[in-house]
């Protein structure tokens, strides 16, 4: 069954998979129904990395692949179309849903059509529980990238970076005489790693913070100038250098102090952290990506995934 208007007979959901899956692009574990085997409930999927046009051949829309199993050959304009229907697989009940994170060797550059794919398909910070949302506003005021990665948004960087899964689902929805597409992410209630991102966040900011005080901490001259002898006398009588008593103060204790330094900049972080904490509202525990989707709040059981473990993807 397709859910687009189909360019060919034969491009369908499989072949779409089959793409990104030859290419290593992605790698996807479907999960079937306990009492149905024929069923496919809900699918986890994780990004390996991102063909760039670069990297595609000399011609992207001429240069072609081949594919096991299919007579299709395809482009690098095929592959861009891959990553934008291959998610759009359904069961009979209309309830399935992706379980989607990065893998945890991801390096790619992402392509500026990336930019479209996230804004449909990424996760939002809605759904982050409090603390990982406090966290995420701190990264996102502290993140400094190059001109390319600043035209993506800074939760990506941060999904991205510390492989922080979400949970998508599309639906159709009817209105008068339209029949839209509607897609909500969710956050994977089982997911047990906040405290470790919370930690890895603080330490990299932590680290950077440490560089950046010892560039730009001045240091106290210890000398003062001598007076110019004056230019009338002949005599060599010039008073001797003399060094000023230099003062103690609590910066330069932290300075010659690593334990207290770092203890003062976790302390600076965790009251930012604080300060936007009281700030924010308690996120909805889903959310529509669609402002046209008047559905919300829909109901829970639409969701798989939370009997499921995952691994520790944002560890080192």
């Amino acid at each position: 069954m397709f859910h687009w208007i189909p360019e060919h007979g034969q491009k369908n959901v499989q072949y779409y998979s089959a793409i990104l899956q030859h290419e290593n692009s992605i790698t996807i574990k479907p999960i079937r129904d306990k009492t149905n085997g024929e069923k496919i409930i809900y699918h986890s999927v994780f990004l390996n990395h991102i063909i760039s046009e670069e990297k595609w051949g000399l011609n992207p829309t001429t240069t072609t692949r081949t594919l096991p199993n299919f007579s299709i050959p395809y482009s690098y304009h095929d592959y861009i179309t891959v990553w934008f229907r291959f998610m759009l697989h359904q069961n009979e009940t209309m309830s399935h849903s992706w379980f989607v994170n990065f893998h945890k060797d991801f390096d790619s550059v992402f392509p500026l059509w990336f930019i479209r794919w996230w804004t449909q398909f990424g996760s939002a910070v809605e759904i982050f529980p409090a603390p990982l949302k406090d966290c995420f506003l701190n990264f996102s005021i502290r993140l400094k990238t190059d001109t390319h990665g600043a035209k993506f948004t800074p939760l990506l960087h941060f999904i991205k970076k510390y492989k922080i899964p979400w949970i998508l689902k599309w639906q159709y929805a009817k209105e008068d005489d339209v029949l839209a597409r509607c897609w909500y992410v969710k956050w994977w209630d089982r997911f047990s790693h906040i405290d470790s991102i919370i930690n890895n966040v603080e330490r990299d900011f932590l680290a950077s913070n440490v560089s950046l005080l010892r560039i730009t901490t001045p240091v106290q001259k210890a000398v003062t100038d001598t007076p110019d002898a004056p230019a009338s006398s002949s005599t060599k009588n010039v008073a001797p250098s003399v060094k000023s008593k230099k003062k103690s103060s609590p910066l330069d204790a932290i300075r010659n102090d690593p334990e207290a330094l770092f203890a003062l900049l976790s302390k600076m972080i965790k009251e930012d952290e604080a300060a936007n904490s009281d700030d924010e509202k308690s996120s909805q525990v889903s959310v529509s990506k669609d402002p046209y989707c008047q559905t919300y709040p829909y109901p829970q059981d639409w969701f798989g995934h939370d009997e499921e473990n995952a691994d520790d993807l944002a560890r080192d």
